[in-house]
């Protein structure tokens, strides 16, 4: 708040009533203030934390300072300004003000004093405000109080700011900040005298004074007092004088004369009688007007000045009539700087004009404290013209700095040289930079209409680094922004990060500028063709964006070729990008942004981007064109062709979110890359493979837009003319925007798509449109020549001459003509083909540069009407191949490396590798790709390798390279074998050439197992194959990965690396590290511990930084014994942020080995990692090879073994016979038994003890005996006649014989006997033990139940001589009938059969009754003589036995002389045969036989059989 007040009467009035007067004397006013400290910062503004803007806005005069720059120690003193505003502060009042930054974090403080007693001293009590924090968005605005104590006078206000915490005094440390120091007047409260004492007019500064600069004027001698007013005259003779201007409360004012001038002060004291001071007068030196010289061939002096330097102190001390200083031609090179300021006089009618005619100013900047070597500073209407600028040294210097509020000024046709510029800071070294200071590139500023063009910066070395910026201009923000900068035909090339830079601009133009690094040789950060942010309206138009590099220069960072972000546009202050070109993208293979456009309100039209240039491997994402934030945007008559790339997903179109609409119009998108990775020509919110399928999706999006190759006419040359008829007049009318292409030819209302237009004009115009063939890394010989010939004019073209020349030697001419080749047509018709690709010859090509030219003549046979577009010209060189690797000879199962150079670009499956081990005789292809490494792997053979380059044309063979084993014999083996486990003892004898036996487990194992030639192995189970080889020999032997597959880095370096074992001493020679970071010098300290983590050796190198990963091969001789889980590790490194290594989530391809000599197993970082291999590539080591391994097997042979059972007591049921098996046996194999049977088995039938040997066919021998005591168990079958009985019956249970013969019976009943007869139901359990011992018991639960059948007899009728009828007499309880007839029918059931009998003889009819519980058997006799009745046989019928009944068990049986009885059988009533007698005694004619004593008493038929037949008789037997 402005304080603005009158010192009333009142006023006064009311001080005195208060007893507040001052009561002092008068203070004369000094113009001066006291010397005071200088605080002190560690890091000052160097990340921005500056005082920006200061205000103070006091009681007549305000404090205003903007855009202030900031010094090296953070300190500015602003009290001897004399353009400044000195605020004039009342006792007792309150002013405001206002103190910014530009520091992005909330984070700065800020606190002000005034040094009221003016003895340089800054006391608690002379603080006068404290805020805080603010940032670059936020003001700090604040008031003050002055006390009614304040002495008047002239005082020092310090301003201090301070980073995170308040100031904690006015003279402190601090870390970031700065501190600022004004000048401002306290006024007096006393009441002033009347009349005043006026005093002197003094100025300062003293002396001759420029015209328009500032001079303040002061008094001296006066007595200030309240009430007193000062107004200040002019005058130019000392006679008559003038106000300059009402009376202020302020003796002092500032001044800015352009001639001599006397000035003097009215001073008055409360309206009453003025008094005047003393006159003084400021001498004007006289302006410059007219034309000048700078010759250093001559003094200073009249219209010359010898240098620079005085040119500028002339100028700066103002002009008075346009000016022009002429630099002489060949007066230079100039060591010196040139420093315009805000030169008095200039106007945009009195201008000045810098000729600098090709001479150069050059000056060696050793600090950002003159680094500036051509400044216009706050200078206006300044142009400077044709000036070489160049700065001598390899860190600082800016070319030109435009600042502090320069206006109107141009540069233009000027060349700035910062070609010695290698380092990468972006403060040191810029091209041109419009800024507020001169220390800052970045630091805002409010320059206007500022015109740079037509000018060439070198902004770094062909080297690494480079000056930060070609361009750059800054403004301050949104709203308060540069305006009308115009930056338009400038060639910008080897800046390291932007070609252009633009922010804070109002309407720039950015046109027509060539921005490349075509010759630079080592790149690496993410750069920026053209950056343009936040800017309103304006134009980024005809720029060419292209050769970031030299061919074969890579990096893997990213890379925006224009880069426009602007949010604040609107649909009246669009922002147009147009006829923009952007090509030869062949050395980033990071993120990539080819075309990024963000924010609203964009016309994106006839722009080109062509990546066709095959880049190398990446997973990162190139875009196009990409779009976001894009409201009202519209995209036409674009080209996106991409063609090669790196290897990740590429877009043509990618339009970031459809929550924001954009149109897209006629857009040639053409993605159809050699390279893998997933392709997309248009993503919208989504992915769309095709233009059709986006058009399906969006209807109203690329209505008949084309998708095809646009064949450009040279894009090796910037030419990208497209050829295909599709692109030509097809485009959409937008020529009240874009009236002319980007090179100036105009456009029509269906213009060409992309960047260049091509309309037909006139009768018989042939143009060449392009070269297609040959390109790229080409072979000598014969190539074929092809190319686009068409039509450029409005007739149809039927014939024409198509002319070439090689090496200035004119061919033989092609000639086209119909029917073979097709009828050209003008460009714009709708049916038939302008253009036709035809192959006109072969082009023989020899080494070095070859010049193809191509020229169309005579279309229609008539002189062409347009011939500016008939030729086109390459110069094209044929690679020369060559294949290298680090070491030709190698031990056995290396991996190594091959390396063809040159090393891009490649098209796709354009390299045949192939390989030979027969000496190049024959040869295999190994693979086809475009990679120019190949890695083999375990090379076990002499083999020759070449790659075979396929370029459409003569192909041709890279030198061969011939990779030798390291020839060591194969040892002589003697395997062993044994029967069964145990060691085995193998032999080896080294080949010839000797050398030491190192012993394998496996072909692959790492590590050795033994030495010598002799090896007995541990325990073995089974037959096991060792490996053994010889170890001979020296040399450099290579390990590890050979090179990088990562373009990633990390920023450990404390004890991380890899971890490997040795197999036998050897010296780790050197290794390959990739140090990443800013550009320039760093070390790297590399270790060798052992496995308890302990240093060995340790070995420290220079590295070359670089922000891609430069190879060093850092030197180490470190001498390795054999051990295990050895370190080799990076424990230090300096000067970069990160060193390159490999990262697999499935796990490192470990190990990488070099048989017999070292295996690396893991990364290392506190541990193993098997997911990480770090840092440490391409490991030179000197140790011996080995030969190929050899295998000696050590054999375990199967030992039989039998195995007969353990010893056996039989004791069992059927245990004779048994057998005896001894199991499966080795195959092959013999038995031998204990009673020399050779048999596998062995049957027994008695006790005994048995053995068994078993011999395999290799004499491996096995036995078993087993003892066997055979005992039969005794049997019982207490069920066999069945569990249950009738009810008064009795049932026998029989134990079984098996306890007869000295064996024991016993029944739970007590019984002892074998059978017992049961009378009642219940449990009986019989025991029986066996006269050998066995024991057998058995169980039976008898049922009382029912009653027995009875019969009394049967009975027999014969109904004739053969049959019978049969039945039961008097049955009791009988329910069912079993007759068998004894003949051998059928059983029958019925109670009353009837038989009839087919022969005669004797039958017995047996009858079994059964009922609920038993059953019963009768027989009868019926005797059939001749077909019935008699034995067949007649002299059976007279057979007699007696006696009968038997008592005594003798039974004679009369058979006569001529029958002789064989056997007798006695059989029971229910038809059981009992006994059966084969002895048969004879007493004279009378056969005898004895009666068994066990037979019960009963009627039993007696079976007689006989030599004569048999025949049966019933006997009773009585006991």
């Amino acid at each position: 708040m402005k304080a603005n007040f009158t010192l009333s009467k009142f006023y006064l009035a009311c001080l005195l009533s208060m007893s507040m007067l001052l009561l002092i004397n008068g203070t004369r006013a000094s113009a001066q203030v006291a010397a005071t400290c200088t605080p002190t910062y560690t890091y000052g503004c160097t990340s921005g934390d500056d005082i920006d803007d200061v205000t103070l806005v006091g009681a007549s005069v305000t404090l205003s300072n903007m855009n202030t720059p900031c010094p090296t120690n953070a300190y500015q003193d602003y009290t001897t300004s004399t353009s400044l505003g000195v605020p004039d502060l009342l006792p007792g009042q309150s002013y405001s003000g206002t103190v910014t930054t530009n520091y992005t974090g909330l984070y700065e403080y800020v606190k002000i004093w005034i040094d009221f007693d003016d003895n340089g001293v800054f006391v608690a009590g002379e603080e006068v405000a404290a805020f805080g924090p603010i940032n670059n968005t936020s003001t700090g605005a604040y008031t003050m109080a002055i006390p009614l104590t304040a002495a008047p006078g002239m005082k020092r206000m310090r301003i201090v700011l301070s980073y995170s915490s308040s100031p904690s005094g006015a003279c402190g440390s601090f870390s970031w900040g700065e501190t600022h120091d004004y000048k401002v007047q306290i006024l007096s409260l006393t009441p002033c005298t009347n009349p005043p004492v006026a005093g002197t007019a003094t100025i300062n500064p003293t002396g001759q004074s420029c015209p328009g600069n500032p001079v303040t004027l002061s008094l001296t001698g006066i007595v200030m007092g309240s009430g007193q007013t000062y107004e200040w005259e002019s005058s130019p003779n000392n006679v008559t004088y003038t106000s300059m201007g009402a009376a202020s409360l302020s003796p002092n004012r500032t001044v800015t004369p352009l001639v001599s001038t006397w000035y003097r002060c009215k001073v008055v004291c409360s309206g009453g009688t003025p008094a005047t001071s003393t006159p003084v007068q400021v001498n004007v030196a006289a302006g410059l007007s007219g034309t000048y010289t700078i010759n250093a061939a001559l003094p200073t002096g009249g219209t010359n000045f010898n240098n620079f330097t005085a040119a500028a102190a002339a100028l700066n001390c103002g002009i008075v009539a346009p000016v022009t200083i002429n630099v002489v031609a060949g007066s230079g090179p100039y060591t010196d700087r040139f420093n315009l300021t805000n030169i008095g006089g200039s106007s945009a009618t009195n201008r000045v004009r810098i000729n600098g005619n090709g001479e150069t100013i050059q000056f060696n900047s050793t600090s950002t404290s003159d680094h500036r070597i051509v400044s216009l500073d706050g200078s206006k209407y300044v142009t400077i013209n044709n000036l070489k600028i160049k700065t001598l040294n390899a860190t600082y210097g800016w070319g030109i700095h435009i600042g502090n509020n320069a206006e109107k000024d141009s540069i233009i046709n000027c060349q700035i040289d910062l070609g010695t510029i290698t380092g990468t800071s972006s403060v040191n070294a810029s091209g041109i930079v419009l800024s507020g200071s001169a220390t800052s590139t970045t630091t805002a500023s409010t320059a206007k209409n500022i015109y740079i063009g037509n000018n060439t910066i070198i902004a770094g070395s062909t080297g690494s680094g480079g000056g930060y910026y070609g361009i750059t201009s800054t403004g301050t923000s949104t709203t308060v922004m540069n305006d009308s900068i115009a930056i338009v035909g400038n060639e910008i090339t080897n800046f390291y990060y932007y070609g252009i830079r633009v922010t804070y601009a109002n309407a720039p133009n950015i046109s027509n500028n060539n921005i490349h690094r075509s010759t630079q040789t080592a790149i690496g950060t993410t750069a920026y063709g053209i950056y343009y942010y936040y800017c309103i309206g304006g134009r980024a138009v005809g720029n060419r964006i292209q050769d970031m590099a030299t061919t074969g220069t890579t990096s893997s960072s990213s890379f925006y070729g224009l880069y426009i972000y602007n949010y604040n546009n609107t649909a009246s202050t669009p922002v147009l990008v147009a006829n923009n070109a952007i090509y030869n993208l062949k050395n980033y293979y990071g993120l990539q942004y080819l075309m990024y456009v963000y924010g609203p309100a964009h016309k994106v039209y006839h722009n080109t981007v062509d990546a066709s240039a095959v880049q190398s491997a990446s997973t990162s994402a190139m875009y196009g064109l990409y779009i976001g934030y894009n409201t009202g945007t519209e995209v036409k008559n674009n080209i996106i062709n991409i063609t090669g790339g790196n290897t990740g997903t590429k877009y043509g179109i990618y339009h970031a979110s459809t929550t924001y609409a954009a149109n897209y119009q006629k857009n040639n998108v053409n993605v159809n890359t050699t390279q893998s990775g997933t392709q997309t020509p248009y993503y919208y919110g989504s992915a769309y493979a095709t233009l059709a399928a986006f058009q399906a999706a969006y209807p109203t999006q690329e209505l008949g837009s084309p998708s095809v190759a646009p064949v450009f006419t040279n894009p090796a040359t910037g030419d990208l003319t497209p050829s295909t008829g599709a692109l030509i007049g097809t485009g959409a009318n937008v020529l009240a925007d874009v009236p002319n292409d980007i090179v100036n030819l105009p456009r029509s209302t269906a213009p060409t798509i992309g960047a260049f237009e091509i309309a037909p004009i006139g009768n018989n115009n042939a143009r060449m449109f392009a070269i297609l063939n040959p390109t790229g890394n080409v072979c000598t010989g014969a190539q074929p020549l092809q190319v686009i010939v068409g039509n450029a004019g409005v007739n149809n073209i039927t014939n024409m001459q198509v002319n070439w020349s090689l090496n200035g030697v004119t061919q033989t001419p092609f000639s086209y003509s119909t029917p073979t080749y097709p009828t050209l047509v003008p460009m714009t018709s709708t049916t038939g083909q302008f253009s036709d690709t035809i192959t006109i010859g072969n082009a023989n090509l020899i080494a070095g540069a070859n010049t193809i030219r191509v020229w169309t003549t005579l279309p229609n046979g008539q002189p062409d009407s347009y011939p500016s577009n008939d030729t086109a010209q390459i110069i094209i060189t044929p690679a020369t191949f060559t294949l290298t690797t680090a070491n030709d000879t190698v031990c056995y199962g290396a991996t190594l490396a091959l390396n063809l150079s040159p090393t891009t670009p490649y098209a796709n499956n354009s390299l045949q590798w192939e390989s030979s081990t027969n000496g190049g005789t024959t040869w295999t292809t190994a693979a086809t790709n475009n990679n120019s490494t190949y890695l083999v792997n375990n090379l076990t053979v002499n083999t020759s390798y070449r790659v075979k380059i396929l370029t459409g044309g003569s192909a041709c063979y890279s030198p061969t390279k011939a990779i030798s084993i390291f020839n060591i014999s194969l040892p002589t083996t003697t395997s062993a074998e044994r029967c069964g486990p145990g060691t085995v003892a193998l032999g080896a004898t080294p080949g010839a050439g000797g050398g030491t036996l190192k012993w394998y487990e496996t072909q692959t194992s790492t590590s050795d197992i033994a030495t010598g030639t002799s090896f007995t192995t541990p325990n073995l189970t089974a037959t096991t194959t060792y490996y053994v080889a010889t170890s001979a020999g020296g040399g450099n032997q290579v390990a590890g990965m050979p090179v990088p597959q990562s373009t990633s880095g990390n920023s450990g370096f404390s004890d991380i690396g890899l971890m490997f074992n040795a197999t036998t001493a050897f010296t780790i020679s050197s290794v390959d590290v990739y140090p990443m970071g800013t550009a320039g010098t760093g070390s790297v300290t590399i270790a060798l511990k052992n496995s308890s983590g302990a240093t060995l050796q340790s070995a420290t190198a220079p590295v070359t930084v670089s922000t891609a990963g430069t190879l060093n091969t850092v030197p180490l001789n470190f001498a390795v014994i054999p051990g295990t889980n050895y370190r080799l590790v990076v424990t230090a490194a300096s000067g970069m942020s990160n060193l390159i290594r490999e990262y697999n989530g499935s796990g490192m391809p470990f190990p990488y080995s070099v048989p017999g000599v070292l295996s690396i197993t893991s990364g290392y970082t506190s541990g193993a990692s098997a997911y990480y291999y770090y840092y440490l590539y391409n490991w030179k080591i000197a140790a011996g090879c080995e030969s190929a391994r050899v295998p000696v097997t050590a054999t375990i042979r199967e030992v039989p073994n039998p195995n007969l059972g353990t010893d056996l007591d039989t004791c069992t049921f059927n245990a004779i016979p048994m057998t005896l098996d001894p199991g499966p046996q080795p195959s092959g194999s013999n038995y031998v038994w204990d009673n020399n049977t050779t048999g596998t088995q062995r049957n027994i039938n008695t006790s005994g003890t048995y053995h068994v040997t078993v011999t395999t066919p290799f004499g491996c021998i096995g036995r078993d005996t087993i003892v066997i005591l055979m005992r039969e168990k005794p049997a019982i079958d207490l069920d066999a006649s069945g569990a249950s009985f009738c009810i008064g019956a009795t049932k026998t249970l029989d134990a079984g014989p098996g306890g007869q013969n000295g064996g024991t019976y016993y029944w739970n009943t007590g019984a002892q006997t074998r059978v017992i007869d049961v009378t009642s139901g219940g449990t009986y359990i019989a025991f029986v033990t066996s006269p050998d011992g066995c024991y057998n018991s058995d169980t039976i639960v008898v049922v009382e139940d029912g009653y027995a059948p009875t019969i009394d007899a049967i009975q027999a009728l014969a109904m004739n001589a053969n049959t019978f009828s049969f039945s039961a007499i008097n049955p009791q309880y009988v329910t069912s009938y079993e007759w068998n007839f004894g003949d051998g029918s059928p059983i029958s059931t019925s109670p009353n059969p009837s038989k009839q009998y087919y022969q005669s003889g004797n039958y017995l009819v047996k009858l079994k009754t059964n009922s609920t519980c038993a059953d019963r058997l009768d027989s009868a006799y019926v005797n059939i003589v001749g077909v019935g009745i008699n034995d067949t046989e007649g002299s059976l019928n007279t057979i007699t036995i007696y006696p009968n009944p038997n008592v005594l068990g003798i039974l004679n049986i009369d058979a006569g002389k001529e029958v002789k009885v064989n056997k007798v059988s006695l059989i029971n009533v229910v038809g059981q045969t009992v006994a059966e007698i084969n002895k048969v005694s004879t007493n004279q004619n009378i056969q005898q036989i004895i009666l068994p004593k066990h037979l019960a008493s009963g009627i039993y038929n007696l079976k007689i059989e006989t030599d004569k037949g048999t025949t049966t008789r019933k006997i009773e037997i009585r006991k």
